[in-house]
């Protein structure tokens, strides 16, 4: 089983690490991903983008809350999944 949290496409500049704004291997991702032997769950934001990328996987919204400087905010974030 494999669990993963990329950083989110086109969010890239949220992350305070240095080379984060280097990740722009989405497509990359989803090939890998295409190859394993095994079941995988990977969380992003909600994204057309994304969702195109994993057309055929099971794609589940989830309303999730983020705090945001003390204020909460409400976002959708995608969970796909192989099974």
């Amino acid at each position: 089983f494999f669990y993963l949290d990329p950083p989110y496409y086109t969010k890239e500049h949220i992350y305070e690490r240095e080379d984060a704004n280097a990740f722009n291997q989405h497509e990359e991702l989803v090939e890998a991903l295409k190859q394993i032997k095994g079941k995988f769950l990977l969380s992003y934001n909600n994204d057309p983008y994304i969702k195109q990328l994993y057309d055929g996987c099971i794609i589940d919204e989830v309303e999730t809350q983020y705090s945001v400087s003390g204020a909460f905010q409400t976002e959708i974030e995608l969970l796909i999944r192989n099974y």
